[in-house]
């Protein structure tokens, strides 16, 4: 059979590989994410949410981008983040956060803030 990693046919064993990789998010990125965090936290905790696409690709690869409209608009970045939802559709989870929004914002701190 040859050895693992030999080449063509062989199959890669990535249980055994690893990449660990802290990212760093910007105050905008950060206060997206409690906001989905807080809206699954509060109308659906059953619901499993995981970030995908680009803006993951990007932040592993660019690692820390400080500033994401530069990056943007050097090619270095991407500055939307799709969501994953396991047992809710897009658009109804859209409904739960503007429900939360009108619940727990007034209109100032929604525009204004980040």
């Amino acid at each position: 059979e040859g050895d693992a990693g030999a080449g063509a046919g062989q199959l890669y064993d990535y249980e055994s590989q690893s990449i660990s990789r802290t990212i760093i998010l910007s105050p905008a990125e950060h206060c997206l994410f409690e906001l989905i965090r807080n809206v699954r936290s509060q109308y659906a905790p059953s619901t499993v949410v995981r970030v995908a696409g680009g803006w993951v690709r990007d932040k592993l690869l660019l690692g820390d981008v400080n500033d994401a409209a530069a990056a943007v608009a050097t090619g270095g970045g991407n500055r939307d983040v799709d969501f994953v939802l396991s047992n809710v559709s897009g658009y109804d989870f859209a409904e739960l956060v503007c429900r939360y929004l009108k619940e727990h914002h007034d209109e100032d701190s929604i525009y204004g803030d980040h």
